[in-house]
């Protein structure tokens, strides 16, 4: 999740804020506020959701 303070970032998974997902030809997008705004790309391959990347969108 590009941070050193690893701690902090899983004690916040408690407050943790889904802002949007999309789904759409076995694709998806979920956006979040952890303590920085995320957004996972998902492609559903035999029957599973699997996360093909993350994005840091604070970071960009």
């Amino acid at each position: 999740m590009l941070t050193q303070d690893v701690d902090m970032q899983l004690a916040a998974l408690k407050s943790m804020k889904m802002d949007k997902a999309v789904t759409s030809n076995g694709k998806a997008t979920v956006e979040f506020t952890l303590q920085d705004a995320y957004e996972f790309r998902l492609v559903r391959r035999n029957g599973r959701w699997l996360i093909n990347e993350i994005l840091n969108q604070s970071q960009e």
